[in-house]
């Protein structure tokens, strides 16, 4: 998973440098603000899986609660977001597809930890 981290960050700056042709802090900020929350999702989602990947059910009720809240936050992050900070939508989308890219261009990858 490191490798998918740090290739993930990697396409995010590389994004973050293209939108700064359009002169636009705005546009700047959405790209950069689309994949900071992405690549935290996913590293929240990676940490609680392996965390709770006990197979008890214990730890199934826990992910439940965990994945709830962490959805949870995702929503109020995002709401926040659109409604009361200036982003530009498509550049915010644009920021939001760094992980598709990411697996799409890494994900047959076969990484050995």
């Amino acid at each position: 998973m490191k490798f998918i981290r740090w290739a993930s960050i990697i396409i995010a700056a590389i994004m973050a440098a293209a939108s700064l042709y359009y002169r636009s802090a705005k546009i700047t900020f959405s790209v950069i603000a689309g994949a900071a929350i992405v690549i935290s999702s996913f590293e929240l989602t990676n940490l609680v899986i392996s965390r709770t990947l006990g197979g008890s059910k214990k730890s199934v009720t826990a992910f439940v609660i965990i994945a709830l809240l962490k959805l949870t936050l995702l929503g109020f992050v995002l709401w926040y977001l659109v409604v009361k900070l200036p982003v530009h939508a498509l550049a915010f989308i644009v920021g939001l597809t760094t992980m598709v890219i990411t697996i799409g261009f890494f994900g047959l990858y076969n990484e050995k930890d």
